[in-house]
């Protein structure tokens, strides 16, 4: 879209025509925004993600996280964090009791009582250095996509850094290897 501005210099008038730029939304605002959600590290050819987040307010206004990630090839772990907006960091802590609660898929299927209480058990294993440490994500607008800068407790944990993008469910990504 295309915006006119003119410039009054002494007597003399002149018509600038100046590309008009919408500020990209804040992460607040995109984390409202129904039925979009988080991709993180996408594979554009075949509409996977490493992790899918979607974002809700409860009745008090607190913001919560339902997050689907790989677990192990085809397990996948549902779980809900809360979420507070520091700048446009989104910051979670995630807990035992997090993980106590998520739900484990098995190619895309609930897993049984039994494998859920092994996979539960493996995923508190394999977390225990994260639990009860605050993870931040800030977003840097990269084009149609977002660099994702983790930090862990305050401090820049550059390994920690993704790649994302917003997707609509009709979409058709899918959280896969």
């Amino acid at each position: 879209m295309t915006g006119f501005r003119g410039l009054l210099s002494g007597v003399a008038l002149a018509s600038l025509a100046l590309p008009s730029f919408a500020a990209p939304p804040s992460l607040a605002a995109m984390l409202g925004t129904p039925g979009k959600a988080q991709c993180f590290n996408p594979d554009l050819a075949h509409k996977t993600c490493t992790s899918l987040v979607s974002y809700a307010a409860d009745a008090k206004g607190a913001l919560h996280a339902t997050t689907l990630s790989i677990q192990d090839g085809p397990t996948n772990m549902q779980s809900v964090l809360p979420v507070t907006i520091r700048g446009e960091a989104a910051c979670t802590t995630l807990t035992a009791a997090s993980i106590e609660a998520a739900t484990f898929f098995v190619a895309g299927v609930p897993a049984d009582a039994a494998r859920t209480s092994q996979l539960r058990a493996e995923a508190e294993s394999g977390a225990e250095d994260a639990i009860g440490h605050q993870t931040c994500n800030a977003f840097v607008a990269k084009g149609a996509s977002f660099a994702v800068q983790a930090s862990v407790d305050g401090k820049r944990t550059p390994d920690g850094d993704q790649t994302m993008i917003w997707v609509a469910p009709g979409d058709g990504y899918r959280v896969a290897p």
